[in-house]
């Protein structure tokens, strides 16, 4: 997802994330590094609510 978004390919970023999430049950900093990438990934697409959502979400994992 990292890598996508450094590419500029921030839809795909936000895709790989959340397919990250499936795999992070039981990891609270993981959980929250890949909600703080959906965030930048939303805010990069124009998506400012869905940003704040996802960096709440962020915070809530940790």
């Amino acid at each position: 997802a990292q890598v996508r978004m450094a590419q500029g390919d921030a839809a795909q970023a936000e895709q790989f994330a959340r397919r990250g999430l499936t795999f992070a049950n039981g990891r609270p900093d993981l959980q929250a590094s890949l909600w703080g990438l959906i965030a930048q990934a939303r805010e990069k697409q124009g998506d400012a609510a869905g940003a704040a959502l996802a960096r709440q979400k962020a915070k809530v994992s940790l």
